[in-house]
């Protein structure tokens, strides 16, 4: 998976998240199933990892961190660029912009870039 497509899923889990926390508050959703769609949204970060039959154990585990950490360190860094943008959105003072309205500006920015098109 593509850094820009890390992006949006990262940017889909932030605006399930809200969306359900919200739905928490205003006591509509008691959120369950939260763990669930927000893990079906980050899985595909982590694709299958093919090993040969004899592979030793120690070959296992090398080829299962270098995936798991490539798609940890993928999202982190997703994670970290929308914490600054929000921290920058709100320490500018804008009050005419949205959290949710951020979010969306984000993923269009993201969905339009040319990796994105082709």
């Amino acid at each position: 998976m593509d850094d820009d497509e890390v992006m949006l899923r990262a940017i889909a889990i932030l605006t399930h998240g809200r969306e359900r926390l919200a739905a928490i508050r205003s006591q509509n959703s008691d959120g369950s199933g939260m763990s669930e769609t927000i893990a079906r949204l980050a899985a595909d970060l982590f694709p299958a990892v093919s090993v040969p039959l004899d592979a030793s154990p120690a070959e296992v585990l090398e080829s299962v961190q270098h995936v798991v950490n490539a798609g940890i360190s993928q999202l982190v860094t997703s994670f970290v660029y929308l914490h600054t943008e929000l921290a920058d959105l709100h320490d500018s003072g804008e009050t005419g912009t949205t959290t949710a309205e951020m979010l969306r500006i984000l993923a269009l920015d993201f969905s339009a870039s040319p990796e994105n098109s082709a």
